[in-house]
């Protein structure tokens, strides 16, 4: 009976800590009942959410060092020589992109940003698995040893049944 005292009691305490986990800065948007399934499935729709900005980060991303390739040919063009890109020698347009830079440093950042978040949010999903494996392990273990206390309970129950000596019967009680 102290074996599955203690089992019970390591199952409050995961049940706590799968609590806990809901107090995280990652988990701070989600309402919901608090259980395993309802914050793992909150965790993958919010990584499925960054990947998807991550993504159209790489598309602004590669567009900003497109621009910052043809700013350099632009800089180093001059009148009377051919440009490198289409050879023609006439150049009334020259482009520019100063605030380029910023944009891809801000687009760098943002997209880190989004790497970190979205490796927390892995990190919390390993960590509620986790939990919930050792929580049922400890359920197994407990079941196990209720299992084998019924057991013992219905041996001692028949033995009792068979005991024919009225004066020790009477002891028990």
């Amino acid at each position: 009976i102290g074996e599955i005292e203690k089992f019970k009691k390591e199952l409050a305490v995961v049940d706590l800590s799968i609590a806990k986990q809901f107090e995280e800065a990652v988990l701070s948007d989600f309402s919901g009942d608090l259980n395993k399934e309802a914050g793992i499935r909150f965790l993958a729709e919010r990584i499925g959410q960054m990947k998807a900005q991550n993504a159209e980060l790489d598309s602004e991303i590669q567009h900003f060092r497109v621009q910052l390739k043809l700013e350099e040919y632009a800089v180093n063009l001059k009148d009377d020589e051919a440009c490198p890109l289409c050879g023609s020698l006439h150049h009334p347009g020259i482009f520019s992109a100063e605030s380029v830079s910023g944009a891809l440093t801000k687009a760098l950042n943002r997209k880190s940003e989004f790497e970190k978040q979205t490796a927390t949010c892995e990190q919390q999903i390993s960590r509620f698995n986790e939990l919930d494996s050792r929580r049922k392990l400890n359920e197994q273990h407990m079941n196990g040893l209720l299992v084998r206390q019924k057991e013992l309970e219905e041996k001692v129950a028949i033995h009792q049944n068979l005991f024919q000596w009225e004066n020790y019967r009477n002891e028990e009680t």
